[in-house]
């Protein structure tokens, strides 16, 4: 009988199965996309699947119409899965911001989290958008962005907040603070808290923001 409660730790598992998991903290996929993405059989991804919902990493999502025969059953991390990412910090990040905004109120702790984020986001090369990447990477989340003509969305994957947002829907205005303090530019929070795993998207909008490429 395994001596840990819940999904093994992240190093635990094995390497096929930590690179689904990390597959799947950047978006949901079908079996067929995962092979491809592995170049293995599908039967061994859906053995790799099968264990991993059966640890509760993963859940079944719907369904997704591919080009040709039925439709392919979505696998995507489940908040358990996620919090593999985070499990060994965030409960001390969560602890060190509420012990901040007794100390400092809330709007303290909001030029704290600001501070921080230009700090870690310093050495980006261009700043803007790029500097919140990379202090959004040094939390070790995954970040994709989609830009637009005056815009730029970044969809962040992995935030050690993320478990507790449901909870405290307020942790995700002090990562747009930190966020904002990393580009060195506001942002606006338009994350996605629908279902049990919040999304985070953060947009600039400033044409010279986004011109910062």
């Amino acid at each position: 009988m395994s001596i840990f409660h819940g999904p093994l730790p992240l190093r635990l598992l094995s390497s096929p199965r930590r690179h689904i998991v990390a597959f799947l903290r950047l978006d949901d996929r079908t079996v067929a996309e995962l092979a491809r993405e592995l170049t293995v059989s599908t039967n061994a991804v859906r053995g790799h699947l099968t264990a991993l919902e059966r640890d509760g990493v993963v859940d079944r999502g719907g369904v997704r119409r591919e080009s040709v025969g039925k439709p392919a059953r979505i696998y995507r991390l489940s908040t358990a899965g996620e919090e593999l990412f985070a499990r060994a910090y965030a409960p001390m990040l969560l602890a060190f911001l509420d012990l901040l905004r007794e100390w400092d109120g809330p709007e303290g702790l909001t030029e704290v989290l600001s501070a921080v984020g230009a700090r870690l986001g310093a050495g980006a090369t261009g700043g803007g958008p790029a500097g919140a990447v990379e202090a959004l990477r040094a939390l070790d989340a995954d970040v994709t962005s989609d830009r637009g003509d005056e815009r730029v969305m970044l969809v962040v994957s992995g935030c050690p907040l993320a478990a507790a947002v449901a909870e405290r829907p307020g942790l995700c205005d002090l990562m747009t603070a930190f966020v904002s303090g990393a580009a060195g530019s506001a942002a606006s929070e338009r994350c996605d808290r629908a279902g049990a795993r919040p999304r985070c998207r953060f947009v600039f909008s400033d044409p010279a923001t986004c011109a910062q490429r």
